[in-house]
């Protein structure tokens, strides 16, 4: 994933330069960004699928990690065991392989308080065993942390909302044990 880290730039470039575009430029547009990408990856020593859709991208390698940027859905494969809010707007999705086991992590936007969020999930993974737990508030805003496992996945979630409780933000980790 750390040769990603470029394709991802490229990739969020293409999500705002393509927001832009007439519609009959569009499509020749995404082509062309979709070939960018893919060389960029190719230098990196990646071979990955890049698919341009309207203000979203997705991108696959062979080993069957996925990155989708705007317009995201909760990566295929989720664990059905771990709770994913039905309130949520999912902005990025990624899901990796490492040594085998599967790693799912999804960021999102909530219309709620940070707190109900932290409190659905709380009460959504009570029958996990609780690593730790953290609430707080600073400057910056409130955030809270709540980190779980079950003998089968660790599960993190982090909450942060903004200071004048406009903005609340979900990052949902999920890792095979």
């Amino acid at each position: 994933m750390k040769k990603l880290t470029v394709i991802l730039l490229v990739a969020l470039m293409a999500v705002f330069a393509l927001s832009g575009c007439a519609k009959a430029g569009e499509k020749l547009a995404e082509q062309v960004m979709e070939k960018v990408i893919e060389e960029a990856a190719e230098g990196e020593g990646e071979n990955v699928d890049v698919d341009i859709g309207d203000e979203e991208v997705k991108i696959t390698t062979d080993e069957g990690d996925e990155i989708n940027i705007g317009g995201a859905d909760i990566p295929d494969d989720w664990p059905s065991v771990v709770p994913v809010h039905p309130d949520i707007d999912i902005q990025t999705s990624f899901k990796s392989t490492s040594d085998g086991k599967n790693n799912f992590s999804i960021s999102a936007m909530y219309g709620g308080s940070g707190e109900d969020l932290f409190n659905w999930y709380k009460s959504e993974l009570s029958g996990w065993d609780v690593v730790s737990e953290f609430s707080g508030n600073d400057d910056s805003g409130k955030s809270y942390s709540l980190n779980v496992e079950n003998g089968t996945y660790q599960v993190s979630v982090l909450i942060v909302e903004s200071d004048d409780d406009q903005e609340v933000m979900l990052i949902l980790n999920a890792t095979e044990m």
